[in-house]
């Protein structure tokens, strides 16, 4: 699956990042990052829509290159521009866009007339009912996590292209319509349209819900730009140069992906061996550097014995630069994470380099 966002501290941060379906981050395909002008405002001849149609690229390129691996991209309302949805069916990529309702988009029935996206698929009856856990959500929207029953929709639909693409022909779509029953404080209803079809002998209902699932995935992209922000404090970056920035943000954006995995598999899969994300050369050499710390108590493993836990590796890396857990926090923060993983990664270096001086 593919997530998109934008956010910016400095610069105007475009990325795409993969992740599986329960979640965890893959890694960084794409990161468009430019400047704006004094004041937020657009510079000439920058298109924001086209970042979107970018990254759908990107994706198409990350799917050839991983054929046995599906590829789909999920974004949230600001992907919602016929743009985006006509290159998508012109290209095949696989793609999986929440409407917004700013758009008004319109359905043509087979009849020839025109009727609103939302009105169309509320008369609907419902497929099913699901319950779906929705994580919490910060900033305008801020919500705390919940359990929503919800009315699941679906249909395939023909839209009409906008005023702004009269000579395009309409687009068929499946959109799937997700309306929360009794009476929360703000109801969700989510409307989706995606190019992905229900598989041979799957049934439409079943496939509605694992949409709803793979959009919720979507929150993962911001809990990564949460970590971005935190691990690397980028609005206190001070640099010389306008290009040292996009430079230093390259960096800090892979450090981040790998700060972010670390905090997944500690939290949703403690008990994995650490090798699942660092090699062993990293675990020997975390251990050697908290002992010489003078963490005499803390003792891993030998050279070709079991790793630790990825809870404990991470737990333990975070030690270099001062955490201890706590009942009340046993895993390390963000920034306690970050720091000590650029720690070993120094000492990974130098002891590569010293053992490269022993050889000769």
């Amino acid at each position: 699956m593919i997530a998109h966002s934008k956010g910016s501290s400095g610069l105007a941060v475009h990325a795409g990042l993969a992740i599986t379906p329960s979640g965890r981050p893959l890694g960084l395909f794409g990161i468009d990052a430019d400047f704006r002008a004094v004041g937020g405002k657009k510079r000439k001849g920058e298109c924001e829509s086209r970042r979107w149609v970018n990254g759908l690229e990107r994706a198409g390129e990350l799917a050839a290159a991983c054929a046995d691996t599906r590829v789909v991209t999920v974004c949230d309302r600001e992907g919602d521009f016929w743009e985006l949805l006509a290159a998508a069916e012109t290209t095949g990529e696989s793609l999986l866009v929440r409407a917004s309702a700013s758009t008004r988009r319109k359905v043509v029935k087979a009849d020839g007339s025109r009727a609103c996206l939302w009105s169309h698929m509320a008369g609907m009856a419902p497929l099913t009912r699901r319950t779906l856990k929705i994580p919490a959500c910060g900033g305008k929207r801020a919500r705390a996590s919940r359990k929503a029953k919800l009315e699941v929709r679906a249909a395939e639909v023909t839209l009409e292209p906008p005023k702004t693409a009269a000579h395009q022909t309409p687009l068929t779509l499946l959109a799937v319509s997700a309306t929360e029953t009794g009476k929360p404080k703000k109801p969700l209803h989510w409307l989706l349209l995606t190019t992905e079809r229900p598989e041979p002998g799957r049934g439409l209902s079943r496939h509605a819900v694992e949409m709803l699932k793979w959009y919720r995935r979507r929150w993962t992209i911001e809990l990564y730009f949460k970590a971005l922000k935190s691990g690397t404090r980028i609005k206190d970056r001070r640099l010389g140069h306008a290009d040292d920035l996009r430079t230093c943000f390259a960096f800090d954006a892979v450090t981040a992906v790998h700060v972010f995995d670390f905090q997944y598999l500690a939290r949703e899969h403690p008990d994995l061996p650490a090798t699942v994300s660092v090699r062993r050369e990293e675990i020997y050499v975390l251990y050697k550097l908290l002992r010489h710390q003078g963490h005499r108590h803390i003792r891993g493993p030998p050279p070709d014995g079991d790793p630790p836990k990825i809870r404990t590796f991470v737990i333990d890396m975070a030690r270099l630069v001062g955490s201890h857990p706590t009942k009340r926090q046993p895993l390390p923060g963000t920034k306690k994470i970050w720091r000590g993983f650029l720690k070993l990664q120094w000492a990974v270096i130098v002891y590569n380099a010293l053992s490269a001086d022993d050889s000769q």
